[in-house]
Parts: structure tokens; C-alpha cells; sequence
């Protein structure tokens, strides 16, 4: 009978699994500096595509609480 072993021993401390050196706790800081990064390299390369971005966010977000407020006014 064959046996799967994970690479890494995983151990239970409180709520964190432990998997070698890496926990997640470091797993989400270096996931969040490196979105950071992302978004501050493309602000600083590409400063026109990065204002069209957030301008058809906010008109997104814009247009999502106008509809949702039509909805409401219907309602009554």
C-alpha cells in the first residue's frame, strides 16, 4: 500500500499550520507587499492607463449605487 507524504510536515499551532519555514501569516504579507509593488510599477510606468483604471472604477462604482438607489425608489 502506496503512502503520499507532503513535501513539508505540517503541524497545528493554535490556528496557524506550520509547513516548513513558511507560514501563512508570511505567506499573506509577501501576497499583499507584492500587490503593492504590482500597482505602484504600474502607476509609475504607465500613469494614463493607470487614471483611465481608476476613473472606470469609480464610474463603475458610481453606476452600480445609482442603480441600487432606482431600485430603492421603486420600491416605493
Amino acid at each position: 500500500m502506496f503512502r503520499f507524504f507532503s513535501l513539508y510536515r505540517t503541524r497545528c499551532l493554535g490556528n496557524l499550520y506550520l509547513m516548513g519555514v513558511v507560514t501563512a501569516v508570511q505567506v499573506k504579507k509577501i501576497l499583499k507587499w507584492g500587490a503593492v509593488a504590482l500597482v505602484a510599477f504600474y502607476l509609475l510606468s504607465r500613469p494614463h492607463d493607470a487614471a483611465d483604471t481608476v476613473t472606470g472604477a469609480v464610474t463603475g462604482v458610481m453606476n452600480a449605487a445609482d442603480s441600487v438607489a432606482q431600485f430603492f425608489a421603486r420600491l416605493t
